[in-house]
């Protein structure tokens, strides 16, 4: 069958670094050994701008890419010509002297709590025009009256670090850096926050603004389909004319159901990178036997033309038929492919 497929799992290398043993995989040995690179665009590492790159999205060089308006495209969200920002709710951690994004996974944030907070925040997020939206608990996003002109980090990026030298940047950066200054002071004061506090559970004590942007322009036809739940990957997905499905639970259902053409599917698992070695050799393992190991037989079989693996580190692997009858490539330690 004609089928190609782009599998996409940002920090799938990163999981086997550290002080993660070595998991059982020689079906992802054995793709990344016998396949050939495939350059990319740019050097993205994460999430976002590698799904970008691979729907031909290029950041501005004074701008970010707009992961907020794509984004909530893909939550359901409106696709107008307004200007978006992502507006995630954050806990800050003190760590000697900084201030340390310790990322929004922690915060176990509800439908309900999301929505009193934000009503909270109307009273400094409500210059002319603007608008806060919350479709995720944790994924939040704000449309302004007028592009600002800034420059962020994603939350991907800072997730675990200082914030100091991350914040906004640009001709609007002084206003940006007040404005959160006052989300802080007000969320301080939260009485959501101190009933949760109560309950030992993080504050949501700031915001992280990220990714503004306006829709882009997607050549369309380059993916049949795109297979995930993840909001940006869905929105490029529709502005490039492709049909939209869910993330399968692994290759079989993927092979059952998916026809002829181009696919993407994202089957990353965000923040496992973070966890302890075992959650990282686990998870790693549970990629190799629901995705990997399948594939590589569809391949052999021919009942997948090609795999290219795009794992956010170096270019990305491209896997044929021809490519896995070379047994003369020997497996390196999978260290050497970080």
């Amino acid at each position: 069958m004609d089928r190609h497929l782009t599998l996409v799992f940002p920090g799938l290398f990163g999981l086997l670094s550290g002080d993660a043993a070595a998991p059982y995989a020689p079906a992802l040995r054995r793709l990344i050994t016998r396949s050939d690179p495939v350059a990319r665009p740019s050097a993205a590492q994460t999430a976002e701008p590698l799904l970008c790159d691979l729907f031909g999205v290029r950041r501005p060089e004074d701008g970010d890419l707009p992961i907020g308006a794509v984004s909530l495209l893909g939550e359901g969200g409106p696709g107008d010509s307004g200007w978006w920002l992502r507006a995630d709710p954050v806990h800050l951690q003190p760590h000697g002297g900084d201030l340390v994004l310790a990322g929004n996974e922690i915060l176990g944030l509800e439908a309900g709590e999301a929505l009193r907070l934000a009503a909270e925040l109307a009273e400094v997020l409500t210059p002319d025009r603007w608008r806060l939206e919350t479709p995720c608990a944790h994924r939040w996003y704000l449309r302004l009256a007028a592009p600002a002109r800034l420059r962020t980090v994603s939350l991907e990026e800072i997730r675990g670090r200082n914030i100091g030298e991350r914040l906004p940047a640009g001709p609007d950066a002084r206003f940006w850096h007040a404005l959160l200054t006052e989300i802080q002071i007000l969320l301080h004061a939260s009485p959501l926050n101190a009933e949760r506090e109560q309950r030992g559970r993080p504050s949501v004590n700031s915001l992280w603004f990220w990714g503004g942007g306006m829709l882009p322009q997607v050549e369309t036809g380059q993916w049949t389909a795109v297979w995930s739940d993840a909001p940006l990957a869905r929105g490029l997905g529709q502005l490039a004319g492709a049909v939209l499905h869910g993330l399968p639970e692994g290759a079989g259902s993927w092979l059952r159901d998916a026809g002829s053409g181009t696919h993407l599917v994202t089957a990353e698992a965000a923040g496992t990178e973070y966890g302890d070695a075992a959650v990282r050799r686990q998870t790693v393992e549970l990629f190799e036997a629901q995705w990997v190991a399948p594939l590589l037989d569809a391949v052999r079989a021919g009942d997948v033309a090609s795999v290219v693996l795009q794992a956010g580190r170096g270019p990305g692997r491209l896997l044929t038929r021809a490519g896995l009858r070379r047994w003369w490539r020997r497996p390196k330690p999978f260290p050497s492919h970080d």
